[in-house]
């Protein structure tokens, strides 16, 4: 019993010191403080969330991550009102309806992406396939409903706005995945901050060496006859100079390759090939402040052929060069 109260005794003790002269200093180094969120979609200029008049979602690195999104059209699949149009067969392209249109607008960090769809006959379709490589994403924004006054025709449906990491420090990353059909999937991502000079380099390999499908005649999963693989290809660059304490330089690269067999039927099948290619700069200022403003350049290449596999037809050829300010 004598324990008992000696025990008890200490206790109320500690914690007595704890309430009389130890919580100033515990509670102030546990305190956590959650900062407004800001978006850039909406209005084109930095903006809190919460006043934001738009219907607009954020997607974040942190959620990216916990979820474990293998790519971009993963992420959007998961927002309201946001329909992601895959077939799940082998190199066709997936393309995204807001709001059921698909005019949608896709930028990456403000810049217009124009590889179009190369077979869907949207009106503004983008191959989501060929979106930089989802490590690389610092937060995804999507504006659902019209957004033509800011932005253009091409955004009668909204707009997503990929918002890319900054070389603002130091780390590195690799990952290696297999699965199955084959799946081989490689990435890695290398960020280094030396002053005011930050680079970032990321790479990234997925492979697939064919696709099944369920026959509704047997109930069983079979292997698609013709062939169905596939091959995707990821590189950006980005160099990063402050020049000062309100403004910094960007310049970038981004290489994209995803070629394999897109299957249209049990029999029929094209063997398609896509490539882009972009390069770009952007002057930022006023970047601590509330006003910022920025000036760019970029010019984006796609490419993109389809080869019916049996006949040997050319079943489609695109090659667009875009630049813009």
């Amino acid at each position: 019993m004598k324990k008992k109260s000696k025990g008890m005794l200490m206790t109320a003790l500690i914690c007595g010191a704890v309430y009389l002269g130890g919580s100033p200093v515990y509670a102030s180094e546990l305190q956590e403080f959650s900062l407004d969120e800001y978006v850039v979609t909406a209005a084109r200029t930095e903006t809190k969330l919460v006043d934001t008049p738009a219907n607009i979602t954020v997607v974040d690195a942190q959620t990216i991550e916990e979820r474990h999104y293998q790519d971009v059209s993963e992420v959007l699949k998961d927002v309201p009102g946001a329909n992601v149009m895959d077939s799940g067969q082998g190199a066709f392209e997936k393309t995204i309806k807001l709001n059921g249109d698909d005019r949608v607008l896709v930028l990456v960090d403000g810049r217009r992406v124009d590889f179009a769809s190369g077979t869907s006959s949207g009106r503004a379709c983008v191959d989501m396939g060929l979106l930089p490589d989802v490590g690389l994403v610092e937060r995804i924004e999507v504006l659902k409903g019209a957004g033509g006054a800011l932005y253009g025709s091409d955004a009668v449906g909204g707009v997503v706005n990929i918002i890319t990491k900054k070389a603002d420090r130091s780390f590195g990353k690799i990952s290696i995945g297999y699965g199955s059909m084959g799946a081989k999937d490689y990435s890695a991502m290398y960020s280094i901050k030396e002053g005011k000079t930050g680079v970032s380099v990321a790479a990234s390999k997925y492979e697939q060496d064919y696709y099944k499908y369920r026959d509704v005649k047997t109930d069983k999963t079979k292997r698609w006859l013709s062939g169905s693989e596939m091959d995707s290809e990821k590189v950006s660059i980005k160099v990063e100079q402050e020049l000062s304490n309100a403004t910094n330089l960007e310049v970038g690269y981004d290489y994209n390759k995803y070629d394999g067999i897109s299957m249209s039927s049990y029999d029929i099948s094209s063997s398609v090939d896509k490539e882009t290619s972009n390069v770009y700069a952007k002057l930022n200022w006023n970047i601590n402040e509330n006003d910022q403003g920025y000036l760019q350049i970029y010019h984006n290449e796609y490419d993109y052929k389809a080869i019916q596999s049996l006949s040997g037809i050319l079943d489609g050829d695109v090659n667009d060069k875009t630049f813009g300010v």
